[in-house]
């Protein structure tokens, strides 16, 4: 059996297991994911990128959403936030050069997060209501297009992603965990 075989067997039992037994959704979910990394790779206007990530995540058991998760979730693991102002290794917050913006990975509850607007004013809203629960979590955890729910600095303002964040604080506990992005803005 071809590994991506395998891989795409464990990701519908893991969805199933995290949807609560609708193994129905978790097929459709890791189909819809399969085909568009196939999308990916025949479409005219995909660039050359694109065509080789698709191509990797039809032939590896592991994909680029996988890897990046894993990513996440390690650094999270080990403690690495803003809030630690340099304890990673990278650019102290205080030598960040006036008006240039930076981002780092962490993590917050969903009960913590404090969107800026009602999702309501999201022309996009009625889409993100549609999804799945197992959509909705994954265009918070992996999304398609690179759009990862940014909040302020230490704080817990949502500056995007706050449609998202609106109706997966419909859906899912309060204490559930999300990747986000720290946006932290130099002194200026």
């Amino acid at each position: 059996m071809c590994p991506r075989c395998i891989s795409a067997g464990a990701k519908v039992g893991w969805r199933a297991i995290r949807n609560g037994g609708n193994l129905r959704s978790a097929g459709r979910a890791t189909l819809a994911e399969i085909g568009r990394d196939a999308s990916a790779v025949v479409a005219r206007n995909s660039t050359l990128g694109q065509r080789a990530t698709g191509v990797f995540n039809l032939l590896s058991p592991v994909t680029t959403r996988d890897l990046a998760a894993a990513g996440a979730g390690i650094l999270t693991a080990v403690g690495i936030h803003a809030s630690d102002n340099n304890s990673d290794g990278g650019v102290p917050l205080d030598d960040i050069p006036s008006g240039e913006v930076t981002r780092r990975p962490g993590s917050r509850q969903l009960g913590d997060l404090e969107p800026i607007h009602s999702g309501d004013l999201n022309p996009g809203a009625d889409g993100i209501r549609g999804l799945s629960d197992d959509e909705l979590m994954g265009s918070i955890t992996d999304p398609e297009n690179g759009d990862p729910v940014v909040v302020g600095g230490d704080g817990n303002r949502v500056l995007d992603g706050n449609t998202r964040v609106e109706e997966a604080g419909r859906r899912f506990p309060p204490d559930t965990e999300i990747p986000v992005e720290e946006q932290h803005n130099g002194p200026g």
